[in-house]
């Protein structure tokens, strides 16, 4: 799927479709598996109404791609089915004094599902944007964080989860430290071999991610 004139109108119907009464808990396994059988974007239309904007902007080459976005797309928006239809449509209502914002949030969140390299990322994209959606994170935090997930490796996140304090570096950590989600708080003096360990604490912005997906 191309990201390019396309992006914007894709993403001003992702920001509708946020709102759809079509999101259920559907579970995303069930989803994945009828877009595996769908050889076209009719099918994908039929069965799935909440993507119907979506499945017309992308209907003239419904690749492997495509579908690959959405996939992501399902996962994505299956994390907004906790959040009720009212707060949903009160949530894309309040953009509708602002455009050009509401343009700038789609587009964004086109971007990242098109540009994610694990399709988990997608679920914890929902989940980021759900926290933003019922006021638990605000915008500037909803896209640094995102853009964070976007750079991750995902397993690593995980170890957000239980992150104990003065914890030895690993490659992981030292991953989530270029990240900015732990920190160096410790570097001892070192064994009988002369080996310093650097030890890590979680950072302000490590905690937070955790506390919005854990």
């Amino acid at each position: 799927m191309s990201t390019t004139p396309s992006s914007s109108n894709l993403g001003l119907t992702l920001m509708d479709e946020v709102a759809s009464d079509h999101i259920t808990d559907l579970t995303a396994d069930a989803a994945e598996a009828l877009l595996d059988s769908m050889t076209d974007a009719a099918e994908v239309l039929e069965a799935f109404p909440v993507f119907g904007g979506a499945v017309k902007l992308i209907r003239a080459g419904f690749s492997i791609h495509d579908r690959l976005f959405l996939r992501k797309l399902s996962k994505f928006l299956l994390e907004l089915h906790t959040v009720s239809v009212d707060e949903r449509f009160e949530f894309v209502r309040e953009f509708d004094g602002d455009p050009g914002f509401k343009k700038r949030v789609g587009e964004q969140l086109v971007l990242l599902l098109d540009r994610f390299d694990d399709l988990e990322k997608a679920t914890v994209l929902g989940k980021l944007f759900r926290a933003f959606m019922v006021g638990r994170a605000d915008y500037h935090l909803f896209g640094r964080l995102s853009g964070i997930v976007d750079r991750a490796y995902l397993p690593d996140l995980s170890r957000l989860k239980h992150f104990e304090r003065d914890t030895p570096g690993d490659d992981a950590i030292r991953a989530l430290e270029a990240l900015g989600l732990v920190y160096q708080s410790v570097l001892d003096g070192g064994n009988a071999a002369g080996v310093s360990v650097h030890r890590y604490s979680i950072s302000s912005l490590g905690q937070q991610l955790a506390r919005l997906l854990f």
